[in-house]
């Protein structure tokens, strides 16, 4: 709780499609009498056959439990207990993203290092997603790959330790897991070797027709 416990006279369980305060969601069906779930309990049972995909192009997976006060009333999302629900399958997870951006800040020419950030695609569906991957590669179907950085889903940004050997790749690949595998598609931008010398480097791609083609700047699929 954000505030003195004892204040607290409910809890209320929702299901949304975003962590943020307005987000749009809905109560949670729970094995209870009520929809509100009394002070000083600390686990729920969730009824069956729950739905998550409540609005199209809107799916709800983020678990959200906020206090409510007489006063106060109901607690600030920003402040809720939240967390990204998995939902079981037999899929492979999709992409998810739709854009990605890497700056090199190893300053030796054929190594690498630095932040790669990416950008969710809209109303994308993170509830088949449990993990990150990034991977370096010679081109967009990721041949000569070599995973150098894995975060679990809720993060959109990993590191690349300096002093990664690029070995002529030329791309940063992203792509989604779960518990099936890796994505078939991935999201990618161009592997900049920064030095002090040359500067940075645009390398040359190979188009795919089987995979999100994506930089720091522009979008086409």
């Amino acid at each position: 709780p954000y505030i003195d416990g004892t204040a607290i006279e409910w809890y209320t369980v929702s299901i949304a499609h975003g962590d943020e305060q307005g987000a749009e969601g809905e109560l949670l069906c729970i094995n209870s009498m009520f929809l509100f779930v009394p002070y000083g309990t600390n686990e729920i049972n969730v009824c069956d056959n729950t739905g998550r995909l409540k609005r199209t192009g809107y799916p709800f997976y983020w678990l959200l439990i906020r206090s409510w006060h007489a006063v106060a009333e109901i607690q600030p999302t920003e402040f809720a207990g939240k967390m990204i629900i998995y939902d079981v399958s037999g899929n492979l997870p999709v992409s998810a993203l739709s854009m990605v951006s890497f700056y090199d800040v190893d300053l030796m020419k054929g190594s690498v290092g630095g932040s790669v950030n990416w950008t969710l695609s809209t109303g994308v569906d993170l509830g088949f997603v449990t993990m990150f991957s990034v991977w370096l590669a010679n081109n967009q179907d990721g041949d000569n790959g070599a995973k150098v950085a894995t975060v679990p889903v809720g993060t959109n940004e990993a590191v690349i330790r300096p002093g990664t050997p690029t070995s002529g790749r030329t791309l940063v690949l992203v792509y989604t897991h779960n518990q099936n595998g890796r994505s078939l598609t991935t999201a990618w931008a161009p592997l900049l070797d920064c030095d002090n010398t040359s500067g940075c480097v645009l390398p040359e791609t190979t188009s795919s027709t089987t995979s999100t083609t994506t930089t720091a700047a522009t979008t086409t699929t």
